[in-house]
């Protein structure tokens, strides 16, 4: 996941490296490779180090490594990706799902 490493550099803001390496119980270089981009993350670590370094819940984890991935597929859009996050994890209302699938329809 190439862009995971913006991500933690945007998630940590002012927060040591450190403080989250401890966190996540990985070296502090690693981190630093990690978000500089020397360095990719795959899926697992991604996720290791937002529950671990961040304290995300599952939930929130999965949904943040899924938009990364999303990100690295080309989906750039925000809100087109937060919507396609929340077609995949099911949390779309049924009303809005039937829209999507009418919508979808129409372009067959």
């Amino acid at each position: 996941m190439k862009s995971f490493g913006r991500l933690l550099r945007l998630m940590r803001g002012t927060t040591p490296r450190a403080e989250i390496a401890a966190r996540a119980q990985v070296d502090a270089a690693y981190l630093e490779a990690l978000e500089t981009g020397r360095v990719t993350a795959d899926e697992q670590v991604a996720h290791h180090l937002l529950r671990h370094g961040f304290q995300l819940d599952p939930d929130e984890a999965r949904r943040a490594v899924l938009g990364i991935q999303l990100f690295d597929l080309g989906l750039k859009d925000n809100e087109l990706r937060q919507l396609v996050l929340d077609v995949i994890l099911n949390t779309v209302p049924d009303a809005i799902r039937q829209q999507l699938h009418t919508l979808y329809q129409s372009y067959n």
